[in-house]
């Protein structure tokens, strides 16, 4: 058995839902009204220090960081341990698996609804560079036949996106090596949700 790296390289989803109370919502509004802010955008960095208890990095429904599969290409790259490169595939030729995960894949949910989340702040940020990157090993160079991915979805009322959620070596899942990251942030997004 050889020892293999595995890089994903493109764009990247990076982004958190955290669910206001309603006082925390209009403190957001009163901040905006009060300073001439005209978009979120304007003020995403201080928004920790404006709502009591919120994290841009730890939201209270959801945060991760996900390979986007629909922002242009995206690659994969096998290299060998002296960091040669070995192969590079489109992520267009990897094969996709069957929504049959167990437990199933549940979407992300950003959506107002009634269950008591009546105001959602939302952020995205869009970031490119090596996405994932894993140590594999395999008998012989792999090849595209031996990677696959499932897909999930997160759900928002600015549109849906699609992500990778998961990449297969062999039909076995592959633990990313957080040390093989190297992204640089392109544009970040900031939402408030209120349920109509």
């Amino acid at each position: 058995m050889e020892k293999y790296k595995l890089m994903i390289l493109g764009w990247e989803l990076e982004t958190s839902a955290h669910s206001l109370s309603q006082d925390q919502y209009q403190s957001v509004l009163d901040y905006m009204s009060e300073n001439d802010i005209e978009s979120l955008d304007e003020i995403s960095d201080e928004l920790e220090n404006i709502i009591e208890n919120y994290s841009r990095i730890d939201g209270n429904m959801f945060s991760f960081s996900r390979p986007l599969l629909s922002a242009g290409d995206a690659y994969l790259k096998i290299l060998d341990d002296t960091n040669k490169e070995l192969a590079t595939i489109n992520f267009r030729d990897v094969k996709k698996r069957g929504n049959f995960q167990d437990p199933p894949l549940t979407p992300y949910n950003a959506m107002p609804d009634s269950s008591g989340k009546d105001y959602i702040l939302f952020t995205a940020d869009n970031n490119k560079g090596v996405l994932f990157g894993a140590e594999i090993e395999s008998i012989g160079i792999p090849s595209i036949h031996d990677f696959s991915y499932t897909e999930n979805i997160l759900l928002t009322p600015e549109g849906n996106i699609v992500f990778m959620e998961t990449i297969f070596f062999k039909d076995d899942p592959i633990e990313e090596n957080y040390d093989f990251s190297d992204i640089d942030g392109k544009s970040t997004e900031t939402y408030l949700f209120a349920k109509e």
